[in-house]
């Protein structure tokens, strides 16, 4: 071997072990590959928040003392539904002072738009110091996939029929579930109507409904003047959402 062989393999050795040096002294050589993002809380898919999608409305029966407010929240969503998600109305005095929350919690499919109700006992309360407009407001939501979510198809075959007497005012119909799969907890909300304007809202639980079955509901209002006064029965409005 000649010398300059000899010089040259010395070089090539040289700058091997100043490789592994650098290498071993150099942080970002050894940094781990950060993990891969996934679920709806990362990157530019990360879901819309769910949105209040009308002023709250809010319903006051003097004979029972019984507040009951209805809103409506919208998930913009169409590749993420929120298994669940919880909400709040807020109940103010005539001077913007907070009197009471009442909380509640529900599920929406995506896309969807669906009515919340909340009731309140007001008790002693004295109803003409009470705000008439109620707010509400969505506080958290667990988005899941689209994939993970079906839809029951419900439909409102019969009804609804409006009949009042002294004990109060009862809203009834005919539910049919048009698809195969079971529908679980459905929640049917009645909604009053005057000549102009809604005048009072309740719902009803109907815990599950078998794929292609169908099933009676009433729905029960309170035996308040105010409300009776002022019923135009033909306008009323049945909406129904499942968890």
């Amino acid at each position: 071997m000649t010398r300059g062989q000899k010089k040259f393999i010395y070089g090539l050795f040289y700058l091997l072990v100043l490789a592994l040096i650098v290498w071993a002294f150099w942080p970002s050589a050894k940094s781990p590959v950060p993990p891969v993002c996934s679920g709806p809380s990362c990157g530019t898919n990360q879901p819309l928040p769910l949105q209040v999608s009308t002023i709250p409305e809010m319903f006051v029966s003097k004979s029972t003392h019984r507040i009951v407010m209805l809103g409506q929240v919208t998930n913009p969503n169409a590749d993420y539904g929120a298994s669940s998600f919880s909400y709040q109305f807020l109940i103010f005095d005539r001077n913007g002072k907070t009197i009471s929350s009442v909380p509640g919690s529900e599920a929406i499919y995506p896309s969807e738009t669906k009515y919340v109700l909340g009731v309140y006992d007001a008790g002693g309360t004295d109803l003409s110091s009470i705000a008439e407009r109620p707010g509400l407001e969505v506080i958290n939501a667990n988005f899941e996939s689209a994939s993970s979510f079906l839809k029951p198809d419900l439909a409102l075959v019969s009804g609804p029929s409006v009949q009042s007497n002294t004990d109060g005012i009862i809203v009834s119909g005919m539910l049919k579930n048009r698809g195969s799969s079971l529908a679980r907890n459905v929640k049917a909300i009645a909604l009053l109507m005057g000549k102009y304007e809604a005048v009072f809202a309740a719902q009803t639980l109907i815990p599950s409904l078998a794929g292609f079955g169908e099933t009676t509901f009433q729905i029960s209002f309170p035996a308040d003047q105010s409300i009776m006064g002022s019923l135009a029965p033909d306008k009323t409005q049945i909406f129904f959402s499942t968890e």
